[in-house]
């Protein structure tokens, strides 16, 4: 509701913390069911999901790192049908969100971006 009451207020939704991470990312890193919420809502008030953050990655490549495959998943979603270009994007480690999904085990979100 808070965050919601933000987004209403014009917040910059897209405005990086100190570590370069949009709150869509921060989301997408640690995302459970309540986040998974908060993600939505930031992505239909037109989040970035194609922000490169200091170390090149995207919501994309976090949400492909989830350790909550189920929620990465639901994610990585959401972040596809905003915008599939964002496939695309390798980090500044040369990693893609495919080779993020597989060194994390990550088998739902590798047959989504198959």
């Amino acid at each position: 509701k808070l965050v919601e009451e933000f987004v209403d207020a014009g917040a910059d939704i897209n405005k990086p913390n100190q570590s370069g991470k949009t709150p869509l990312m921060s989301f997408a890193t640690l995302c459970n069911e309540m986040k998974y919420n908060i993600a939505e809502l930031l992505i239909d008030n037109d989040a970035d999901v194609n922000y490169i953050d200091r170390l090149g990655n995207t919501a994309l490549i976090y949400a492909a790192g989830n350790s909550d495959h189920m929620s990465g998943k639901k994610i990585v979603s959401l972040i596809l049908d905003k915008d599939r270009s964002t496939l695309e994007k390798v980090n500044n480690a040369g990693q893609t969100a495919m080779d993020v999904a597989i060194q994390h085990n990550n088998e739902a979100v590798v047959k989504q971006l198959i």
